[in-house]
């Protein structure tokens, strides 16, 4: 949370922004472009990303690796320190269907139709997600 390395003082949220989704070589794969903004720097970044989809409900999960440095992220870390370059992200996202609007099947045409929210994340516009930098989904050695 410091200013040493997501400084979430000056940067307290990160936003995701789809641009596209595509089906994956099995059924309920997809690798999901967008914008993903950090630290105040946006790149263009692409997952892969299990999906699922209800009348009631979108799933999400997913689990990829950015470069820290890429979003400014430059905290050098102490000689004994664990910190990398690649940072882990991890989304596990379940999004409800607002009453009166079925989700409908043909998400894998379309997933950007549609909002998607969890612990930390909030839905921000048709095709994003924002979340709190300091409930980041960064896990592993760091």
């Amino acid at each position: 949370k410091s200013a040493d390395f997501f400084d979430v003082e000056t940067y307290p949220t990160a936003t995701f922004h789809s641009t596209g989704v595509a089906a994956g070589e099995t059924e309920g794969t997809y690798s999901v472009t967008g914008d993903l903004t950090l630290h105040g720097v946006t790149k263009q970044i692409t997952f892969p990303a299990t999906i699922a989809v209800t009348d009631d409900e979108v799933s999400a999960q997913a689990e990829f690796s950015i470069n820290r440095f890429d979003f400014d992220i430059k905290y050098p870390g102490k000689p004994d320190d664990l910190i990398r370059e690649e940072v882990v992200i991890g989304l596990d996202i379940n999004a409800m269907a607002q009453s009166g609007d079925a989700m409908g099947s043909d998400m894998g045409d379309s997933m950007a139709d549609h909002s998607m929210a969890d612990d930390g994340m909030a839905g921000e516009g048709d095709d994003a997600m924002a979340g709190d930098t300091d409930d980041a989904g960064e896990h592993g050695d760091h």
